[in-house]
């Protein structure tokens, strides 16, 4: 029964000890759970390690990562050198070496320098990243329900959700891709959005600055969102309000001016990659199809180029006017590709993207994992539709939040593809909106229902 009251326990109730126990244990998963993903990495990918060490080797990290930490250490510069081949009309072939500025966003790739200046070893990577992480995401979730009033029991449900569905732990736990973090920081913003905190705004502005800077994905969701928090809270909050869409305004610069400076134009949108262009030409691909979902559309990569290109803005128009170029001559193809992906989102439970042999066969936990995540995703879906529907709109913001992070998120990924990973963060949003908003809603409903019965 003390255990029960324990849990049942109001979080404003909650005394320090307490507190700082829950803390504690939360510390000690963590570096356990960072201990065995290192493990596992370790096994899987031994070719990324110097021989006989746990030590990481920067420069063979994946997905354009090892490439500019390899140059940050050696060089000192902050780019990519890809190398893309032309062929002239008597058969023989050039090679064009291009350096990319812009390629990688610069949130996640300096966080790993700055890790791995201080140790390579992948025990003490992985524990230092989660430390960081997975305790930003324990506060914010204790600060958000402790502000909503709500139980100890909501907070520690949602973290149980965080730590132990497999393939999420997973992708938060990663080193290879910026999508470690931007996943959790979804999560992070959704919490944000939904609370009472006094200075709400402002950490709303300091998370979408995050994400702005991490993952191109996250563009659309970091310009719309500010819009949606003015929209919804302008008369309540007035100047306010502004403070998100300031901080993203301040991001844009940042990198756009490094980009203008650097390459003598200015990344923003579609080009705040200057490589977007060339990964949106894999999605419309005639072949995107024997590919994806099952194997990795990085064996989609082709390096051969028709003209002589000298630099990263020449290589992202040469893209851009190519991909033009294929929806407007081909568009049964896109249309193809595009259902294709609704397919995948909507349906795919099996494991995708397969690139490598897998020394671990996990493809059971994948499943499980993927059936949580689609499970909530839906309940999400079919609640917000519900609570659209009802005249007194109770929880209109944390609704239409919802529905802002989802949507736009899902639209980014249906331009380009989305591959399990992509949809832990959504994930995560849907199950938090199921827990904290659904269970709320279900309340009132019971005490309703009691009082009409009275």
């Amino acid at each position: 029964m003390k255990i029960l009251f324990f849990f049942n326990k109001n979080l404003v109730d909650l005394k320090h000890k307490e507190y700082y126990f829950l803390l504690t244990i939360f510390q000690l998963l963590i570096i356990l759970i960072s201990i065995i993903f290192s493990y596992y990495f370790y096994q899987q990918f031994q070719y990324m390690f110097e021989k006989g060490t746990y030590n990481i080797l920067p420069g063979k990290l994946p997905f354009g990562y090892g490439d500019l930490l390899k140059n940050m250490f050696d060089n000192n510069i902050y780019a990519n050198k890809e190398v893309f081949l032309s062929f002239n009309k008597d058969g023989s072939s050039n090679i064009h070496e291009i350096n990319f500025v812009l390629k990688k966003l610069p949130f996640f790739s300096l966080l790993l320098y700055l890790i791995l200046n201080i140790s390579k070893n992948i025990y003490f990577v992985v524990i230092l990243k989660n430390l960081i992480f997975f305790n930003l995401f324990f506060i914010t979730s204790y600060i958000t329900i402790k502000s909503l009033r709500l139980k100890l029991s909501h907070h520690l449900i949602i973290i149980l959700f965080f730590l132990l569905v497999p393939f999420n732990i997973k992708t938060f736990s990663e080193i290879s891709y910026g999508d470690s973090v931007s996943s959790i920081m979804l999560g992070c913003l959704y919490l944000i959005l939904i609370s009472k905190l006094k200075n709400k705004y402002f950490y709303t502005g300091i998370i979408l600055s995050v994400l702005y800077l991490t993952k191109e994905s996250m563009f659309i969701i970091c310009v719309m969102i500010p819009f949606l928090i003015v929209f919804l809270n302008f008369n309540r909050d007035r100047i306010k309000t502004l403070i998100p869409l300031i901080f993203v305004i301040f991001s844009a610069l940042s990198w756009g001016f490094f980009g203008l400076y650097k390459t003598g134009e200015f990344p923003f949108g579609s080009s705040i990659s200057t490589w977007k262009s060339y990964d949106l030409s894999k999605s419309i691909d005639e072949d995107f199809k024997l590919y994806y979902p099952k194997n990795s559309t990085d064996n989609l990569d082709k390096n051969i180029i028709t003209e002589k290109l000298s630099n990263e803005w020449e290589f992202y128009h040469y893209f851009q006017e190519k991909n033009y170029k294929q929806i407007i001559s081909k568009p049964k193809i896109v249309y193809e590709n595009f259902l294709l992906k609704i397919k995948f989102i909507l349906f795919n439970l099996s494991p995708d993207g397969i690139s490598y042999e897998k020394t671990i066969n996990a493809k059971s936990m994948f499943i499980l994992t993927s059936l949580l995540n689609k499970l909530f995703f839906y309940l999400g879906i079919i609640l917000s539709l519900i609570f659209l529907i009802k005249k007194n709109f109770k929880f209109k913001h944390e609704t239409m939040y919802f529905l802002g992070l989802v949507t736009l998120n899902l639209a980014t990924h249906l331009i380009g593809w989305m591959t399990s990973k992509h949809f832990v963060g959504i994930a995560l949003v849907s199950f938090i909106f199921v827990v904290l908003i659904g269970s709320n809603f279900f309340l009132n409903e019971k005490k309703k229902y009691k009082k009409v019965a009275l």
